[in-house]
This record gives structure tokens, sequence and C-alpha cells, in this order.
């Protein structure tokens, strides 16, 4: 299904047009497990994420018109190299000013040498504005502790 952009929307992806592959669309968060497996981290991610719609929208364009458009695969946990807590909120802090790359959500895990995983999340704009990192956070915490996640729709298309 074909969905318009809201005002706000349309003028991320105006900007991100200006300045092709920026990073100054992304939001993010690391999230350091000490005491959790990557393994069990991909699991809950992957199940936070699997009944959260809007994770299955892509960016489309064509003629000077952009959507989101439904159907799109979910996206896949990266595999990080093992790092120190302190050395993971390096890389964080290196991740939030690199380029997308045109994917509007990145997860990547790193086993930590001091035991543990951190997963470091961006997402676009477009992608997490009226969701919320925080909801997200707490979508793959509560998975992690073995509740289900309940699906979140999408708004319905506006006309």
């Amino acid at each position: 299904m074909k969905r318009s952009f809201d005002l706000s929307r349309r003028a991320i992806w105006m900007s991100e047009r200006a300045f092709p592959g920026s990073s100054i669309n992304t939001i993010g968060m690391l999230l350091i497990f000490p005491a959790c497996e990557t393994g069990e981290v991909r699991r809950s991610v992957c199940r936070a994420i699997e009944t959260a719609e809007l994770f299955r929208l892509s960016l489309r364009e064509n003629d000077g018109e952009a959507w989101l458009e439904d159907g799109a695969p979910l996206p896949e946990c990266e595999e990080g190299e093992m790092l120190s807590a302190d050395r993971a909120r390096e890389e964080w802090e290196r991740l939030t000013v690199t380029p997308m790359g045109g994917r509007l959500s990145r997860f990547i895990l790193h086993p930590l040498e001091e035991g543990g995983t951190a997963l470091a999340v961006l997402l676009h704009h477009i992608l997490i504005d009226g969701y919320g990192m925080t909801l997200l956070a707490q979508r793959i915490l509560d998975s992690l502790a073995g509740k289900e996640c309940p699906p979140v729709p999408l708004l319905p298309p506006r006309p």
C-alpha cells in the first residue's frame, strides 16, 4: 500500500535529497545488556520488531514524488565485532554521524569483551517519528523478559 508523506516527513525527505546519504535525519540508541548473550538479544529484537508494522515500510521515489510503501522485508541484525563496553560507546558515537546508505533502520549487535551484548539501533526519522525510541526500547526489554509484544499497526493512510 502506498502511504503519502505528511508535511514534516516530506520536509525530511527533501532534506535527504539535498544532502544524499546524510545522517542528519537519524535517531538512535545504544543499549548495553551486561548479562545477555548476542543470540538472546537478536531473538528479542526480532520478536520486538516483527509485529511493529513500521519496520515493514520502505522509501520509494519516482519523478520527484516520494512515499512509504508497505511490505518490505524486516531488517536483520548485523553482526558487529567484539568490543569492550567503552569501545562500543565510541563506535556508537561514530555511527551517529555515519550515513545510513539509503536504509531506514539498522540494528547492530556487538558481543562485549566483559560479557554481554551491546545493541546499536539507528533509525531514519521518517520511520520512527510518531512511534518513539522509548517504545521500541520497551518492546525489546519486554521481549527479553519473555513478555509478548502486541502488534503495533500503522495509522491508516491519509486521504
